[in-house]
């Protein structure tokens, strides 16, 4: 069972120390002094390594998990995390003595190395002369934003203040690592992450519990993972009885990673011509798409809420000297009016989840391209709010029925025989889903004729039951038709 908070914090000490796993090599080691450490156990050529991440809570359940992932990734790539994150810091203690003339002398003497020309050498130096005043800016992710040497100093400064342990050096080797991307003497991914960012779709309605693949380079992750990125404030507009009361569990993010890095412009220079980085082309029909079939599967409504392109770390435009804002973000839906501070909605089954990234991942040799448009009415119809919710609920219901089986129109005696054919495992379950679908039609003749008659009166007081299985029903044709 993956662990939770209240369970870490209820793991008492014993007379020898001990480790609680999570999943996927991640474990808390609890000490006898009643400390808690997080560790992450791997293989790497063969050899079983171990990973020290931090202590517990400084270090939080989200941030192990995400370290972990980090991790997984690194050794992906063929790196050690171990070896990695002592190079790391390495490169920090050396940040202490480290200043913008000395990258200038190493990036001068590179190319000095790489036997440039003296006219590209002079410019080299000429241009460094300028950096070591204050006559040049940093581009920043489209080359649209600058920062200037004085908001870089600035926000070394607002970075040193606002973090928690007051090292310094590690605040400068963070700064240094992103400046030694524009100089090309660091490549990306850094180990830090700075230079990563996200297009982000934000979504409303369930409980993610962790972070799940999509594949293509997508992933789904609760709002947790982009604290970082998307500040709660930008969507207060859409749901400000969440953000006033900090309820965040509900939100969850889709989204495609990117990498960038800053780049050094003299200022008034003529800047080069270059695409800027876009979001990928069908990133938003992806999203939709994913989030869409996620509602189906889990009978849950969700809502899109905000689309957030091109997000880069708060840590990273603070180090930079910039505004952390949400750009040029789009709003969605309304979702302030499903608050319910008494309400503690459980998380999202992690197999049902894994279940809908599966079919996710398969829509390609399925039929899923023809049935998509049925599930996006679907899951239309699951977030149907109103005086008149339950009658458009029955209605796009059977307009899902109707498309699904479109020879036959709506003559519900052939639709009843063949979702029964379909879902049916013997005689008994045909015949009930057979008469649970001629009552769903009734009920929907009913609503269109208006209720007038007393026949149809009667059919409207059991709308609730006529939902339930058309719901369940449609949903079960749906799936069938893409497992």
């Amino acid at each position: 069972m993956p662990l939770s908070d209240i369970k870490i914090r209820n793991l008492k000490p014993r007379e020898k120390a001990y480790k609680v796993s999570d999943f996927e090599g991640l474990f808390v080691l609890v000490k006898v002094s009643g400390s808690k450490s997080w560790r992450f156990k791997y293989r790497i050529d063969g050899k079983e390594r171990l990973l020290v991440i931090g202590d517990y809570p400084a270090v939080t359940l989200a941030k192990a998990r995400q370290a972990r992932d980090i991790a997984k990734a690194q050794l992906a790539d063929g790196i050690d995390p171990s070896e990695a994150k002592q190079e790391e810091k390495r490169i920090r203690l050396e940040a202490k003595g480290q200043t913008f003339e000395k990258i200038g002398a190493a990036f001068l003497a590179k190319q000095r190395k790489e036997g440039k020309s003296a006219a590209t050498l002079s410019k080299t130096e000429y241009h460094l002369k300028l950096a070591n005043s204050d006559f040049v800016q940093v581009g920043i992710i489209n080359g649209k934003t600058f920062t200037g040497i004085a908001q870089i100093i600035s926000g070394l400064m607002a970075r040193e203040y606002y973090r928690l342990e007051k090292k310094f050096g590690r605040t400068a080797g963070e700064l240094n690592s992103l400046l030694m991307l524009s100089s090309e003497l660091r490549v990306s991914p850094l180990t830090n992450d700075l230079d990563l960012g996200y297009d982000v779709d934000l979504f409303y309605g369930i409980r993610v519990a962790e972070k799940y693949d999509l594949g293509d380079g997508y992933f789904i992750a609760p709002f947790d993972e982009f604290r970082d990125y998307i500040d709660p404030s930008w969507f207060k507009d859409r749901a400000p009885d969440q953000v006033k009361a900090r309820d965040l569990e509900l939100f969850f993010g889709i989204a495609a990673p990117f990498r960038w890095k800053p780049e050094f412009h003299q200022v008034n220079a003529r800047l080069r011509d270059r695409r800027p980085k876009d979001v990928p082309l069908l990133f938003h029909r992806v999203a939709a798409e994913f989030a869409e079939l996620l509602s189906v599967v889990l009978e849950c409504p969700i809502t899109w809420v905000y689309d957030f392109p091109c997000v880069v770390s708060k840590t990273s435009l603070q180090l930079l000297g910039q505004h952390y804002g949400s750009g040029s973000a789009r709003a969605g839906e309304f979702v302030g009016n499903f608050h319910d501070p008494f309400r503690k909605q459980s998380p999202a089954s992690p197999d049902r989840v894994r279940h809908a990234v599966e079919l996710f991942s398969k829509k390609s040799t399925t039929n899923y391209a023809t049935v998509a448009p049925l599930i996006h009415r679907l899951a239309e119809a699951q977030r149907t709010f109103g005086r008149f919710a339950k009658e458009d609920r029955i209605l796009d219901l059977a307009i899902i029925f109707e498309r699904y089986f479109p020879k036959e129109k709506t003559y519900k005696k052939e639709l009843s025989r063949n979702v029964s054919s379909l879902l049916g495992a013997s005689n008994e379950e045909n015949v009930q889903i057979g008469e649970d679908i001629d009552s769903f039609y009734r009920t929907r003749n009913a609503i269109v004729h208006g209720g007038k008659n007393k026949g149809d009166a009667e059919l409207l007081k059991e709308i609730d039951q006529a939902l339930e299985n058309g719901f369940k029903y449609a949903r079960a044709l749906l799936l069938h038709s893409i497992s």
